[in-house]
């Protein structure tokens, strides 16, 4: 939702198409069956704070409950949990396209923010005014403080959903760089360490007790978001590329699995991470990781990944991509769902109304 309803307020200078609705118009979002809504958009606060507050009040008084948003941070963290066929479902709401000072604060009205930074590289260094390489990245307190929420709400909920308002305007299908960070199971900046080191276990088999050292050669970036050098929890493993390069070696893959409590606390990957050298490469991009396994007697195995999969410049094929479709749902909705909504997916065309998908999630 993003039109504010009230009859208040004025135009805000960072407001590029001030959206505004009567309050009249309100009840239209309750008739039409929904009955949660994300209020978390760049135009909130279009019209200013005391129009947002009216917005929620109306909206209040029509039965839809309000995400997203809130007087304060707390406020706008705050889950919305609804019973639906016997299944406790958990509703969170982020903003990723915010206007400076559009986010919540300890005593300020906004928006849950989700935000990105952006980096412009210049490609050619000898030619001014060339067109420059985009890199984003997640905001790590916003990314931590997301996480944290979802965590927390697990624990009182069947399913968590999360509405995120993002993305490139004006663009198709394209994803940002920032967007997969949110989304990913450990930090983006992680994958290629981990792919390289899933290629090694692959391709050379190296014997974990026989192993002396792994270097870790990364982005500056990379060494500083990802380096956890002693994770405590499955979270914190996500942002350990020295955890990272460990269950990429001894398990063979990194889902949502792996990055649990139980594998950060286990001895013998804690034994092995110490073997794990982190490298700070300045002229290693943040796509790019060179991973070399040492042995005791002194074999090693490198590999260097430019881009990691899922990466546009390196898809996954169908099959890989439904790996992970089933990785990050069978735990959830159980292995007959999940398929069933799986098979749905692949047939989306044929889809007519979107209840044949969402009745596989309760």
């Amino acid at each position: 939702m993003e039109a504010v309803y009230s009859e208040r307020g004025a135009p805000q200078p960072h407001c590029r198409v001030p959206l505004k609705a009567h309050p009249r118009n309100a009840p239209a979002i309750q008739r039409a069956g929904f009955q949660v809504a994300s209020f978390a958009s760049n135009h909130t606060l279009d019209w200013g704070a005391d129009a947002a507050l009216d917005t929620l009040d109306v909206m209040r008084k029509t039965g839809v409950h309000i995400i997203g948003v809130g007087k304060n941070i707390a406020e706008a963290r705050e889950p919305k949990i609804m019973e639906c066929r016997g299944t406790n479902v958990a509703f969170l709401a982020y903003c990723s396209i915010l206007p400076m000072g559009c986010w919540a604060e300890a005593n300020k009205f906004g928006c849950a923010p989700a935000r990105g930074w952006t980096f412009y590289e210049q490609i050619e260094h000898d030619q001014p005014g060339t067109p420059a390489r985009i890199h984003s990245f997640a905001h790590e307190d916003d990314q931590a403080a997301m996480i944290k929420d979802i965590n927390n709400v697990k624990a009182q909920a069947d399913l968590v959903m999360v509405s995120m308002h993002w993305g490139i305007h004006f663009k198709e299908a394209e994803i940002a760089a920032y967007q997969k960070e949110y989304a990913y199971a450990a930090c983006l900046l992680a994958h290629p360490t981990i792919d390289a080191v899933i290629e090694i276990k692959t391709r050379h088999h190296p014997k974990l007790e026989e192993i002396r050292e792994v270097i870790c050669e990364v982005s500056p970036l990379a060494a500083d978001a990802a380096g956890i050098k002693k994770p405590k929890t499955g979270l914190e493993g996500k942002f350990s590329l020295p955890f990272c390069a460990v269950i990429g070696l001894t398990e063979g893959r990194a889902g949502e699995s792996q990055f649990q409590n139980h594998n950060v606390e286990d001895l013998g990957i804690k034994r092995l991470m110490e073997k794990v050298t982190l490298v700070s490469q300045p002229k290693i991009p943040v796509t790019t990781a060179v991973v070399q396994v040492v042995m005791a007697n002194g074999e090693s195995y490198r590999k260097k990944i430019d881009y990691p999969q899922g990466h546009p410049n390196n898809p996954l094929l169908p099959g890989q991509l439904e790996e992970k479709f089933k990785d990050l749902t069978v735990g959830v909705l159980g292995e007959t769902k999940a398929f069933g909504l799986l098979k749905k997916l692949n047939k989306l065309e044929e889809v007519s109304d979107i209840n044949e998908l969402i009745a596989f999630c309760f």
